[in-house]
């Protein structure tokens, strides 16, 4: 996510608001990297980011730093959290609820034409081979598609990504993997056209 941070800055000369989709934040310290724990803090530190919101991060798996950094960045997350999500009723109740929040709030911000990045971690949809393995926690796809076409209807979504995939960790799911992904970009080029 830090190349399409930076790349997107240098190009347009304008720092994008973020939404990350992830139980982790990271916004680990920088100098514990650059990876992709610390992309978050490596792009505020640079001033590449103009504002950003966590949806889904989970309280007991981010350490005092990472929440004291993400105060610092005034990132928008603790009304998003996993446990939030639960107790509004589940994924399929809460992304909608709370992506109408997040647009209202970058409408306001920053007007309807702002640009914003989207990133997705593979850990968040549930049957992805990923990093941190939690696809116990994860969401279903049938619940993170709607959020991808809400976010790409309402807002200026210049980039959607899927990070920290690792098909190489379960090769029997490649074929949920290429689904994910094919169904997501179909979604978010359909939006776009609608637009």
């Amino acid at each position: 996510m830090a190349n399409i941070i930076s790349g997107f800055y240098e190009a347009r000369g304008v720092k994008p608001v973020v939404i990350n989709l992830d139980f982790h934040s990271d916004a680990r310290r920088s100098d514990d990297g650059p990876h992709s724990g610390t992309w978050l803090s490596d792009a505020y530190q640079r001033g590449e980011v103009a504002h950003s919101y966590i949806i889904g991060l989970s309280l007991l798996a981010n350490s005092e730093i990472v929440m004291a950094n993400l105060e610092a960045f005034q990132t928008r997350f603790l009304d998003f959290t996993w446990d939030s999500i639960q107790m509004a009723g589940g994924s399929r109740v809460a992304l909608p609820l709370f992506a109408d929040v997040i647009i209202k709030d970058i409408h306001e911000r920053f007007g309807r034409e702002y640009p914003v990045l989207f990133t997705i971690d593979g850990d968040t949809v549930q049957g992805l081979p990923c990093s941190a393995q939690n696809e116990v926690l994860g969401y279903p796809p049938e619940d993170v598609y709607p959020l991808i076409s809400q976010l790409t209807r309402n807002l200026n979504l210049v980039s959607l990504s899927v990070a920290e995939l690792k098909p190489s960790l379960d090769k029997s799911k490649n074929a949920a993997t290429g689904e994910f992904l094919s169904a997501s970009l179909f979604l978010y080029a359909r939006c776009l056209e609608q637009q």
